[in-house]
């Protein structure tokens, strides 16, 4: 049977008999369930990680693709014991595989009944000092995301403990007086960068949040809203920027001048997003498409045609990073989501379910961008269950994410997309 696996390329699974599932049950130590296709739930089929993982080049051609085949064991969903598991995208606590194995086979038209992975919400304790993980509790006990992201997720070797995946991201963040993210906490005293630092940890990835500029408004009127400082003095419609709010152009001059280390992720927390009709010049396409009051907005959503389309066009670009619009969010818990939002975009989260070759953003479970291209709603809503309740908007990428024992929690789809590569930056 061809299927989509869950790196989205046309599959099949490698039939075991019963007799070799038993007979690799004693060569692992381990139970290979005759009844599950994947019985250590790291999203390979038994028989995928036993005899090697097959793609289907044409409709009458399947050939073994030795770029992800590995002997790995298919009783232990980390066979290196480095942290990361086996697989592309695993979940734990599942008590039937089927729907993960499946999962992007299941997507065209939206997952819900029977087809639901609710366990993706979850979380569960680990141990030992390589397995990523946050204390998100406090109370000395690990925990990690039930939906692991896999070694060859991220291309390395799940046979070599010596082939670990680089998930680091380092971020520069710069803030407008009075709009400093370490003074936005919870009752915890937590702030806002710690939060989004744990619960990105969960998934296994590093964010590295270094402090650089404290910008005043009387610093930044300084600043000419033309890259051509000449702009300024010798065109009467362009001034320098107005600090009592920014549009997508003035947002691009910010990060222009005050983005030191340009291998990080450059974020930027101000007070809110307006564009007047007078305020020259404009940077397209973000300052069509951004809405005023909106809480926080990325360079590009992280798809691969929409990097190609703002960094190969003259006549566009990528303005800055990710921004956060204190104003325009609700408090602490308010801002935390909307934070883990962009950095999402500047990952790749959630770009799956995007319109028009990627590129017209749709939010998980909900409504699309659309001036001319995309609009309508999500065509690939993820629902689970919570309690006697099914929801399909609940995920990090949603219009309206689901706090979920204090934590933000990414589905399947949003997270199979997520890379530390090519983030946005004004440079």
């Amino acid at each position: 049977m061809d299927f989509h696996a869950l790196d989205s390329a046309v599959r099949t699974d490698t039939w075991l008999s019963n007799e070799e599932e038993v007979d690799k049950s004693l060569v692992f130590n381990g139970s290979v369930n005759p009844w599950d296709p994947d019985s250590d739930d790291d999203g390979l089929t038994d028989g995928q990680e036993v005899h090697g993982v097959t793609e289907a080049v044409s409709a009458d051609l399947v050939e073994m693709d030795e770029s992800v085949s590995y002997d790995t064991d298919p009783t232990d969903p980390d066979t290196d014991g480095d942290g990361y598991w086996d697989g592309w995208i695993g979940v734990y606590g599942v008590d039937w595989s089927d729907n993960v194995v499946l999962y992007q086979e299941h997507l065209p038209g939206g997952i819900s009944g029977d087809q639901m992975v609710s366990e993706q919400a979850d979380i569960h304790n680990v141990t030992g000092t390589n397995t990523p993980g946050a204390d998100i509790f406090d109370n000395g006990t690990k925990f990690h995301s039930a939906v692991h992201v896999g070694e060859r997720h991220w291309n390395t070797v799940p046979t070599s403990r010596s082939d670990d995946p680089d998930t680091s991201l380092g971020i520069e963040v710069d803030y407008l007086r009075g709009h400093d993210p370490q003074q936005i906490t919870n009752n915890q005293n937590e702030s806002v960068l710690e939060l989004a630092k744990e619960n990105y940890r969960l998934y296994g990835i590093d964010l590295n949040f270094s402090i650089s500029d404290e910008l005043a408004k009387p610093d930044l009127r300084d600043v000419c809203r033309a890259s051509n400082e000449n702009n300024c003095k010798f065109d009467p419609t362009v001034g320098n920027i107005t600090p009592d709010t920014f549009n997508a152009n003035e947002l691009s001059r910010v990060e222009g001048e005050f983005h030191d280390n340009e291998s990080k992720l450059h974020l930027l927390f101000v007070n809110q997003y307006n564009d007047p009709p007078t305020e020259l010049p404009k940077f397209y396409p973000h300052d069509l498409f951004v809405e005023e009051g909106v809480p926080g907005v990325a360079g590009h959503t992280g798809s691969p045609a929409m990097i190609t389309a703002l960094e190969t066009n003259p006549a566009f670009g990528v303005p800055y990073g990710a921004v956060i619009f204190t104003d325009s969010t609700g408090g602490t818990s308010d801002t935390y989501a909307v934070l883990m939002e962009e950095i999402g975009h500047t990952l790749g989260a959630g770009y799956a379910d995007d319109k028009v070759g990627k590129i017209a953003e749709c939010y998980s479970g909900g409504d699309c961008y659309g001036i001319g291209i995309g609009g309508g709603t999500d065509q690939t809503p993820e629902q689970i269950r919570f309690g006697k309740t099914a929801s399909d908007e609940w995920s990090v990428m949603a219009t309206s994410p689901r706090s979920i024992d204090g934590f933000y929690a990414f589905s399947v789809e949003e997270i199979s997309t997520i890379d530390t590569d090519d983030i946005p930056s004004h440079g």
